[in-house]
């Protein structure tokens, strides 16, 4: 059995966690990386070729992966 002091202590700190998130937003963007690593999407692209190559379900995989 938790003691009182352990469950509020367990609830702040999902309170905080919850208004925390709320507060930082951040926006997607296709071209975060095109002054850090320019070639980042190509990098990419072939990386999931290759993986593809190997293994024809990893496709699928990395798309289940996103949702």
């Amino acid at each position: 059995m938790t003691s009182p002091k352990h469950a509020f202590g367990s609830y702040g700190i999902v309170a905080l966690l919850f208004f925390s998130s709320a507060i930082v937003s951040a926006d997607l963007s296709a071209e975060f990386y095109d002054e850090t690593c320019p070639d980042a999407l190509d990098i990419i692209e072939d990386a999931v070729r290759a993986a593809v190559s190997k293994e024809s379900r990893m496709g699928a995989s990395l798309l289940r992966l996103h949702f």
